[in-house]
């Protein structure tokens, strides 16, 4: 009976660790996958307007919160961990900010963009900058602009998501 029960847990055991290799197997993607991602990630705006690329990577060790995403103060998506999205704008000068709790100096981005650019902002966190508070953690959230070169090799194992 002890040896029949054994067998059978084995089994169950067995066929999690398959399901979670073939899961595994399902998340890399193909060179291919991973060209046409690097495309879209590339590719022009349409005429006459500028894209915002903006995302956050999977880090869920500081916060787990998704705030609000605002070009020039209108929320245009939400921060979620592991994500990415773009909003297309017209040539301009643009504060991209995202709902914080916490206060930083610099601690949002301020770009000026031409037709045709592509930008990529990544949206950071941290719970230690408590301004005047002592021994608080205050999420506290930055965007950042980043090299493209930098931001793509970010965003080779972030899904693009809704949001712009």
């Amino acid at each position: 009976m002890a040896l029949a029960h054994a067998v059978r847990q084995l089994r169950c055991m067995g066929a999690i660790i398959i399901a979670v290799a073939a899961l595994a197997g399902c998340a890399v993607p193909s060179p291919q996958q991973l060209a046409e991602k690097n495309r879209l990630l590339t590719s022009p705006p349409p005429p006459g307007e500028a894209r915002i690329w903006i995302f956050r990577t999977f880090d869920p060790s500081i916060t787990q919160n998704t705030p609000y995403v605002l070009i020039n103060g209108q929320i245009v998506g939400v921060a979620w961990l592991g994500s990415a999205f773009y909003h297309d704008v017209p040539p301009g000068n643009y504060a991209i900010t995202v709902e914080s709790r916490g206060y930083a100096p610099n601690q949002f981005a301020h770009i000026g963009l031409a037709a045709g650019q592509l930008v990529y902002v990544k949206v950071d966190a941290n719970n230690w900058w408590a301004g005047l508070c002592w021994r608080c953690q205050i999420d506290t959230y930055f965007t950042l602009v980043q090299s493209p070169h930098l931001a793509l090799a970010q965003l080779a194992s972030i899904p693009i998501g809704p949001g712009g």
